[in-house]
């Protein structure tokens, strides 16, 4: 596949799990377990930032590498940081408290595109192998293996050290290719000087690490406060 197949793949399939989210958040508000208000903030908030984000990395603005400080890293750590803010929040908490915990692991899934489609852009050069499963990223196993575990939490077969052993996986996992990323970029901060990863300053694999990773640390950071909400499971 070419990088322009690729890149709409990606928007695909940020598009689809923008509207997954929003689906079951339209799903709680009818069921009365979250209110109106919260489905808005949070509709409108993951439109906002894809938009932002897009609209940033498609003037170039990310592209200047050579800046300092780094301008990438904000934009990569900025949804980290509002998780912070997201978990003390009491509507948040209403809803973590509602939402299957089972959902939270079947939506790790995703991975498995998102693997093969960072596979595929190494395959054209545009990325290095070490981010990809053949080389130092084992993400996809993250996504070859939600199912089972999602399906196994829902049915009571899997105990909460498990759970929690997976989920903490997924963290490392994730912590891992992000930082070969960050490590690779034309930056002063580069270590990885043989390859280049400028693709993933521009639109739209912008979205990869400001959306997709995002909604993988958010997944396993909501399922670990469940469980640990839980500890009985």
């Amino acid at each position: 596949m070419t990088v322009a197949v690729l890149s709409l793949l990606l928007i695909g399939l940020t598009l689809l799990l923008l509207g997954a989210i929003v689906w079951g958040l339209r799903q709680m508000v009818q069921q009365q377990v979250i209110e109106p208000t919260f489905f808005w903030w949070i509709t409108f908030g993951l439109v906002g930032w894809l938009a932002l984000v897009g609209l940033v990395a498609q003037s170039g603005f990310l592209l200047q590498f050579e800046s300092l400080p780094p301008r990438m890293p904000f934009f990569v750590l900025a949804p980290a940081v509002i998780l912070v803010f997201l978990l003390r929040h009491s509507a948040v908490q209403a809803w973590l408290q509602a939402v299957p915990l089972s959902y939270l692991l079947g939506i790790q899934s995703f991975r498995i595109v998102g693997e093969l489609l960072l596979w595929g852009m190494a395959a054209q050069a545009a990325l290095p192998e070490r981010m990809t499963f053949e080389g130092w990223n084992f993400d996809i196993v993250m996504g070859l293996t939600a199912p089972l575990v999602a399906w196994g939490a829902a049915r009571g077969r899997l105990g909460q050290p498990l759970l929690v052993a997976w989920n903490l996986a997924g963290l490392v996992f994730l912590l891992v290719v992000a930082s070969m990323g960050f490590l690779t970029m034309p930056s002063p901060l580069r270590v990885f000087v043989e390859d280049d990863v400028r693709y993933l300053a521009d639109f739209p694999w912008i979205w990869l690490p400001t959306f997709l990773v995002a909604l993988g640390y958010y997944a396993h950071v909501f399922a670990l406060w469940k469980l640990w909400r839980k500890p009985s499971l």
